[in-house]
C-alpha cells in the first residue's frame, strides 16, 4: 500500500508543512489513476481513500464545541461557519486571516471579541478601519440598529477582494460599505508591505516584518473627515482601528469628527509597532485625552482604567470612552 504523503505548497514563496487542497487533489487523483489502470487492488484503494477521507474526522474533532460550527469543503473553495451563521472564505494559505485562528484555537480575539462585538450592539454607524477580511463587520451586522451601517476600510488588494466575497457570500452589500482604501491622516497612494508568513494580519505602511520576505504594493489612502463628510455622514458611533502602527494616522485624520460625535474607539496600541512611525501609544492617549476621552485596556476581570504605558505594560488593545457619550457603556462596565 502506497505510504500517505504530504505535498509543500507556496504562499507567497514560502513553504507550508501541509498539502494544499491542489496537492491533496493531485494525489488522490493518482491514486485513482492506479486504480482504474489496475496498478492497484481494489482493497488497497478503499484503504489508502480512507486514510485521506478520516482525516476530516479530525477536523470534525477539532471545532465541536467551539465557535466555529462548519467547514465547508467546495470544488472552488474552502468555507467555515460561526455558530452565529456567518460564512467565512477560508484561505489555509494566508495564515493571518481569522478563519484560520477560529480552526486552530476554536475562537477568535476571546479576550477583546466579546467587548467588541458587544460595543457594537445597537449602532447606527460604525467605522471598522483595517477590517482585513471582514470578521467584526460580518458578526457587527447582526447587531446594527434597523438601518444601521458599516464602513469597512481594507486597502490591500488582495485582502480587500476577500473582504468583498465575504460581504457577499453573506448577503450584507446593503449594510457593509466595503472601501478599497484605508484612512490616514492625508489623502495619498503610499506602498504597503505585506508579510509572507505572517500574512494579510501584518499588512503596513512600515516594514514591521525585516526578518519575512515580503510583497510590496502601492495603495490609496484618505482621511476620516473628509470620508465622513463626503458621504454625509451625520453621526459615528463606534470606531475600530487596527492597522500595524499607523492608528495615530487615522486619529489625525478624523479628529474633527471624532471631537464632533464623540465615538466609542478601540485602538490596537504597541510600542514596537509605533514607533517606526515616530509616536509613543502615550501620544495617542494623551490626544484623545485633550477631548475629553479616557482609556481603558483588559485585565484578568474585564476592562479597567488605564492612563499611560511605560515599558512593563503588556496589554496592547485599548477602549477609549468619552463620559458624557457613553455613560451607560461606562456604568455597564463598572468603569464609574
Amino acid at each position: 500500500m502506497t505510504a500517505l504523503r504530504t505535498f509543500p505548497i507556496q504562499w507567497f514563496g514560502i513553504e507550508s508543512p501541509i498539502g494544499s487542497p491542489e496537492s491533496i487533489l493531485k494525489t488522490i487523483k493518482t491514486i485513482l489513476e492506479e486504480f482504474r489502470t489496475g496498478r492497484t487492488v481494489r482493497e488497497d484503494f478503499w484503504r489508502e481513500m480512507q486514510e485521506r477521507h478520516l482525516q476530516l474526522r479530525e477536523y470534525q474533532a477539532q471545532i465541536a464545541g467551539t465557535e466555529l460550527e462548519a467547514i465547508e469543503i467546495r470544488g472552488d473553495q474552502l468555507r467555515v461557519r460561526t455558530n452565529e451563521g456567518i460564512w467565512m472564505l477560508w484561505e489555509p494559505e494566508d495564515l493571518g486571516m481569522a478563519p484560520n485562528a477560529l480552526v486552530n484555537y476554536g475562537t477568535y480575539e476571546p479576550a477583546e471579541s466579546a467587548y467588541l462585538l458587544e460595543a457594537g450592539s445597537g449602532a447606527h454607524v460604525i467605522f471598522d478601519i483595517g477590517a482585513n477580511v471582514g470578521f467584526y463587520s460580518l458578526h457587527w451586522a447582526l447587531r446594527l440598529a434597523p438601518g444601521g451601517s458599516i464602513h469597512a476600510f481594507e486597502p490591500v488588494p488582495s485582502t480587500f477582494s476577500w473582504l468583498r466575497r465575504n460581504t457577499v457570500l453573506n448577503k450584507l452589500d446593503g449594510v457593509i460599505r466595503a472601501n478599497d482604501f484605508g484612512l490616514a491622516d492625508e489623502a495619498k497612494r503610499v506602498s504597503m508591505f505585506l508579510p509572507r508568513f505572517t500574512g494579510s494580519g501584518g499588512a503596513s505602511m512600515k516594514n514591521l516584518h525585516p526578518e519575512e520576505a515580503t510583497v510590496e504594493v502601492e495603495v490609496r489612502f484618505d482621511t476620516l473627515d473628509e470620508y465622513f463628510s463626503a458621504n454625509k455622514l451625520r453621526r459615528l458611533d463606534l470606531l475600530k482601528a487596527d492597522v500595524e502602527g499607523s492608528e495615530i494616522l487615522v486619529l489625525r485624520g478624523g479628529l474633527r469628527t471624532i471631537e464632533e460625535h464623540r465615538p466609542l474607539i478601540f485602538l490596537e496600541l504597541l510600542r514596537k509597532w509605533s514607533r517606526p512611525f515616530g509616536y509613543h501609544p502615550n501620544d495617542v492617549i494623551r490626544m484623545l485625552g485633550q477631548i475629553g476621552y479616557r482609556s481603558f485596556t483588559f485585565g484578568e476581570d474585564g476592562l479597567f482604567p488605564f492612563n499611560e504605558m511605560d515599558e512593563e505594560t503588556i496589554q496592547k488593545n485599548f477602549f477609549f470612552a468619552h463620559p458624557l457619550a457613553h455613560g451607560s457603556w461606562l456604568s455597564a462596565h463598572r468603569l464609574i
